[in-house]
Order: C-alpha cells, then structure tokens, then sequence
C-alpha cells in the first residue's frame, strides 16, 4: 500500500497542479453590448405605454395593465443598461431621469454602481431554482467592485464586490418620470395615484452574481494543496450588512469545500419569507489544507472581531442569539471553539509546561492560541452535518499522502500556525511528524480529537 500511495501522488501531483494554475480570478461584472432585438423600440412609445398603465394600476390595480407596465419599462431598461453611454444621460435623453438621492445599501449610490442589469439575465447555474415575487417593477441587480486593498465599504464585505439585489420602478406621480432603484427587502410595496402595488421582487439574481463574481467557491482544490496562497482570505464574510435586527446564521464548511458548499441551500432559505425577514447569512472561508486546529482559532478570532463590529452598530440581542451551521470539518471547528478545552490539547502535545518549552515569545504566544484558549459564547445553537466527531474513514483513502504534503500556511511574517507546528515537533520528537489534519480524526489514542 505505501508504494501505490506513492505511485498516485507522483503520477498525480503535476495533474492536480495544472489544475490549480488554470483557475482564474473572478470574471469582469456583467454588462451587454447592446439592447435585445424586442427591446429595440421607440422609447417615447414605451414610456407612453408605461404611463397609461400606469394610470389604469392607479384607478382599477389592472393585473393586465401591470403586465404591460412591466413590459414597457423593461424594454426602456434595457436601453439605459446595455450598450455604451452613461445611464443617467440615456435616462435623461428619453424623458425620465434615474432617482440617485438615496443609497441602495451598505452606503453606495446608483451613480457608484459598476453593473446594473436586469435580474432575469442572472444564470441560476448551479444555485437551483429562480425565486421571485410578482408585483410591480423590473427585478435587477447592481454590483459594485472591490479592488485589493480597498477599504470596505462595510465590516466584512465580500472579498471582490457586493452583490445588490432591487427592482427598478417608473414612477409617473413624479415630474418627470422617476426612475426609482429600490430594494425589495425594506420597500415592500409602491404607492401608484394613491394605490398601493406590491414590489416586484428576485431573491435569487443577487447571490447567484455575487457566487459568479466571488473568488471563494471555485478553488477548493488549491485551498487543499496551497492552503498558504489563501491566508489572507481567512475570514467572515456578511452576505450582506449587517442589520441589528436580524439574527445571523453563520454557515462553517468541510474539508476541500468552500463557502460555495451552501449555495443551494442560501438560495433556498432566501426564497422564505420567514427567513429574509428574520435572519442573515454569514459564511466562514478558510483553506482547508491548513490543519483545522489553527481554523479554528482563526474563526474564534474573527467571530470575535465580527462581534465587536456587530457592538458598535446597536443591541447584541440578535446577535447572541446567533446560529453556526457546520458541515464537516467546519462542525469540528465549530464544536473545538464552542467547547473548553482546558488543557487537554495542549496536554496532548507538550510534556512540559509551557513557561519552560524552549520557544520563541511568538511562539508561546502561537502555541496559548491554538491549544489554550477560552471558547466563544455568542451562538446560541448549532446544527452540525455529518461531523466528524468521532473519527473520519478518509483516513484509510489512498489519497491521505498527497493530503499530507507539506504545505506552507503562510508567507505572513505573523504565521503563527507554522511557527506553533515547528515548536511542537521540536519540544516531542518522540511524537508523530505530520501536521493534524482533518483526515486524522481517527482512533489514535492521542489525536486532537480525542483531546476535545
């Protein structure tokens, strides 16, 4: 079995490695070139149409003549959006201007906005089925990008951009014909001469963007194999900003996974009232390649971090009453930072006490981090899927060696991880050499696990 093992990580390792060169970054936001065929009309046609359904909505709440309404201002959206020129101007040139006073969220104006396109040119590739509610308005969706190093425009933001989901409304009460870019989770309904119209809405659009654009679902492998070139990506990300009202869901995922893991099940949960109206979404992203020990204190870390954030915006009443979903490896990290360990871990490492190992202050420092620390308190319950809990059979696969490749965590001169692996295996020679891997959580009678 050790020379089969040996054959596959030879024979596949530069295959493995190609594929991990040939995974691009993000793609450029989404835009069109030029207006579909049927939207190709005389603008003032349209906007007169918009308008005269507009005022039978008003007296009779026509479901035909919101039909038509819709029709009509989707084809005029479809001119501003497509195609070169500012969308104010081409706004302007047919008799309507583009409401740019308020924000959209999370502080960004329309004028700010790098993409704005209808929602129904949003592929569901991957996310499941399309959820929408009929009402008025044309569903779109805005993405304004992040470059590195930006400052975020809210506490943990997307690492590329933000996905806005809202719908585009024509409002003639207005002179001239307004363009109003709402979201559909705060304005509800829209009043037309006095009659009020529930908003047109599309739950699904604004993720589906946001997991096309997003770097944090399309490289797994690399996060396994090069976990170091993905350090820096260790964090919590918000779904969208925070909201005090609201009690966060925080999704942790498993070994060679990401974020992306939830997708499906994130589109399903915002097709639900109950849950928009009650509930956000936060993801922890890490790569799995690093041994779960040191994820773990880097998600304790954050979610502590997320909380002081979370502090300075109001009442932590929601937010104590936060719930982690973990799959996988991501339950293990969940139950090591929900539980005390004591010093169980580092029991189970050291046979000296720590003030006399022969270490660096950093790396004392490193080794309290990761093996003696206090457990986190904010989730107030946690839903692990299939857990390792008590020991994962992958050990036996005969991929664990190429697992088991060395991996550098970091090149942060800060590598905590690194140095506390170093210190270990220096301080117990006697002990195994390898790094504690997910894949470890076996029978061994001293392995990390079991230390929990």
């Amino acid at each position: 079995m050790p020379q089969l093992h040996r054959t596959i990580v030879r024979h596949f390792l530069p295959f493995l490695a190609a594929l991990i060169l040939c995974q691009c970054g993000p793609p450029s936001p989404p835009s069109c070139q030029k207006s579909p065929r049927d939207s190709r009309q005389d603008p003032t046609v349209l906007v007169d149409t918009a308008r005269q359904a507009w005022v039978e909505i008003g007296r009779t709440g026509s479901p035909a003549a919101r039909e038509r309404y819709n029709t009509a201002i989707a084809k005029l959206l479809d001119q501003i959006c497509c195609g070169r020129g500012d969308r104010l101007a081409k706004a302007v040139a047919m008799g309507t201007v583009i409401d740019t006073s308020h924000s959209l969220g999370a502080g960004v104006n329309f004028k700010e906005l790098d993409a704005f396109v209808p929602a129904s040119s949003i592929e569901m590739d991957e996310v499941g089925t399309r959820k929408v509610d009929a009402g008025l308005g044309v569903p779109s969706v805005g993405w304004i990008s992040y470059n590195p190093g930006e400052t975020e425009r809210y506490p943990f933001a997307p690492p590329t951009g933000l996905p806005l989901n809202l719908t585009a409304v024509l409002d003639f009460d207005r002179s001239p014909p307004t363009w109003r870019i709402v979201y559909p989770g705060r304005v509800e309904t829209i009043s037309v001469n006095g009659r009020e119209q529930a908003l047109a809405a599309d739950w699904s659009a604004a993720p589906a963007l946001y997991w096309k654009m997003s770097d944090l679902d399309d490289q797994d492998l690399a996060k396994v194999l090069l976990p170091g070139r993905f350090t820096n990506q260790t964090n919590l990300y918000a779904a969208a900003p925070y909201d005090p009202e609201k009690i966060p869901v925080l999704f942790v995922h498993g070994l060679y996974s990401s974020p992306g893991t939830y997708k499906v099940m994130f589109n399903e949960l915002m097709g639900e009232a109950w849950f928009r109206e009650n509930y956000q979404s936060w993801f922890f992203s890490y790569p799995t390649g690093t041994s779960w020990v040191y994820n773990a204190a880097f998600f304790r870390d954050h979610l502590r971090r997320a909380t002081e954030a979370a502090k300075k915006q109001g009442s932590l009443t929601n937010w104590n009453k936060m719930v982690v979903v973990g799959h996988s490896m991501g339950g293990v990290i969940s139950h090591a930072s929900l539980i005390d360990p004591g010093t169980r871990f580092y029991d189970d490492r050291f046979d000296e006490p720590l003030e006399d190992l022969r270490v660096s202050k950093e790396t004392r420092q490193a080794i309290r981090w990761t093996t003696l620390y206090e457990p986190i308190e904010e989730p107030s319950r946690v839903i692990f899927m299939a857990a390792p809990h008590r020991g994962s059979p992958f050990r036996q696969s005969v991929f664990l060696p190429l697992h088991r490749q060395p991996h550098p965590t970091s090149q942060n001169p800060d590598d905590r991880s690194g140095r506390c692996h170093h210190e270990r295996t220096r301080n117990r020679p006697h002990r195994r050499q390898e790094r504690p891997t997910d894949p470890d959580f076996d029978r061994h009678p001293r392995s990390e696990l079991q230390g929990l």
